[in-house]
């Protein structure tokens, strides 16, 4: 490959590999949120909002694409408990034609101060003291307000709460991605904020237990890493998720609450067999005693952010090796089927003495283009921009330098095994290019040696 060429690459390489570590190539934030403005304006959504005595309806619409999806959220205050329902449809239709794709919900129906007797830091009713219970079923009118986050963007805040003022649920629907009290707000979830103040606790070495039904056609899944820690949106998260229709709804949770202005972890219970229906599920959420209680766990819909395709952009051309990378190989197999195939003495002196000769095949820019004619890794590169951070912590970056190059074309190749050579090399670590590279210049240099015998005694 000529120099300049080489070096061009190299650079455009390196420049990628920045650009990914970023998230997003040449990322801007205006808005100061730790967004990327342009993904941010892709994921913009419209809501509507409709609240009767003791619902609000909220339906989501993706602003901007070819397919315009829907979220819809109910909120229920009832004598059941505070309910909130969510259902996806990834293709918005008509009213009349409406048909969810996945729909689950959650209901926090009462509050259980208990004595932990197994000191398991858990709400155990068969084993621990149940103190008195709380059931959350007289709320307050809801209160609705919108607060202007751009001149075409809304935060949708509503507050429920009982009508003792013990429990309260501060519920936030944002258009964009927004910051209120340093966390981060996403367009597909809806964050509640539970704020539990001045229960009255009849024991001192009690604790509190929040009961939480889970509700869906599939059972729920416990999970340890949420899909906003992987895109770095938040931290320190727990949760539950349920898959139906292969779209995934969330109910998450931070693992520390405020109590009385410190930050404290909770625990939360395993997935259970809910007390109020047999077919669904329930888990507690156990807070420390204090007089006021601040908590934000989330709901929502995971793996729908739109991404703005990188396959129609120049950048494509360079992102090719970090794809092949993914597909990595052990030494071993790269030592065994190339030092076999490529060493055999086909090309001896003796042949190109007699005539016979080959056609030399080297490493040129069209090389690098017959690897990019490959349908699977044009597949990848969709499937890196639609999913962006999970590819990225898959993958393993490489660079070729100059003595590559150099190396690779001391040999003769056929065709064919030019490219699938190179292919299998870039999916090994420089350490390993080079033990295979020193294994092929010593079995080059034996076999010349032994051809230059063989020559010797042939013409005796």
């Amino acid at each position: 490959m000529d120099r300049k060429k080489l070096i061009f690459l190299t650079i455009l390489m390196g420049i990628l590999f920045t650009s990914l570590n970023s998230k997003l190539i040449f990322a801007s934030d205006n808005d100061n949120d730790g967004i990327d403005d342009k993904f941010e304006e892709l994921n913009k959504r419209n809501i509507n909002i409709d609240i009767e005595a003791d619902k609000i309806k909220v339906e989501s619409t993706l602003r901007s694409g070819e397919t315009i999806d829907e979220i819809q959220l109910e909120i229920t205050n009832d004598s059941d408990g505070l309910r909130i329902e969510v259902s996806y449809e990834s293709q918005k239709t008509s009213e009349n034609l409406t048909n969810f794709e996945l729909e689950f919900g959650i209901i926090f129906r009462k509050l259980i101060e208990f004595v932990d007797i197994n000191g398991n830091q858990l709400y155990d009713p068969s084993i621990d003291d149940t103190i008195q219970e709380f059931n959350l079923d007289n709320f307050q009118p809801v209160k609705y307000s919108q607060i202007s986050i751009t001149s075409d963007t809304k935060l949708h805040y509503f507050i429920v709460n009982t009508t003792n003022g013990i429990f309260t649920a501060h519920i936030y629907f944002s258009e964009e991605f927004f910051l209120i009290n340093d966390t981060l707000i996403t367009p597909v979830q809806s964050k509640i904020e539970i704020e539990l103040s001045n229960f009255p606790f009849l024991n001192s070495s009690s604790q509190l237990a929040l009961y939480t039904s889970l509700e869906s056609e599939n059972n729920y899944r416990e999970e340890n890493e949420t899909e906003d820690e992987v895109r770095k949106y938040s931290e320190n998260e727990q949760g539950v998720s349920t898959e139906i229709n292969k779209f995934t709804g969330i109910f998450k949770w931070k693992n520390n609450a405020s109590i009385d202005g410190i930050s404290k972890e909770i625990a939360s219970s395993n997935i259970g067999v809910d007390d109020y229906e047999e077919d669904e599920q329930r888990i507690y959420l156990i807070y420390s005693q204090g007089i006021h209680i601040y908590h934000d766990p989330k709901v929502g819909i995971e793996g729908i952010y739109k991404f703005d395709t990188v396959v129609n952009e120049p950048w494509f051309l360079i992102i090719f090796i970090a794809l092949l990378s993914s597909t990595s190989i052990s030494i071993g197999y790269a030592v065994y089927h190339y030092r076999e195939r490529i060493f055999q003495d086909h090309y001896s002196k003796l042949n190109i003495q007699k005539g016979i000769g080959h056609n030399s095949v080297k490493f040129s820019t069209k090389k690098v283009e017959s690897l990019l004619s490959n349908k699977k890794i044009l597949n990848q590169l969709k499937s890196l921009s639609s999913d962006t951070d999970s590819n990225i912590k898959k993958m393993e970056l490489t660079a070729l330098s100059e003595d590559f190059f150099k190396i690779i074309n001391m040999f003769e190749w056929e065709e064919d095994d030019l490219v699938d050579f190179v292919r299998e090399m870039i999916s090994l670590t420089p350490e390993e290019r080079k033990a295979v590279f020193n294994e092929m210049i010593n079995k080059s240099e034996q076999q010349k040696k032994d051809r230059l015998d063989d020559s010797t005694r042939l013409y005796r």
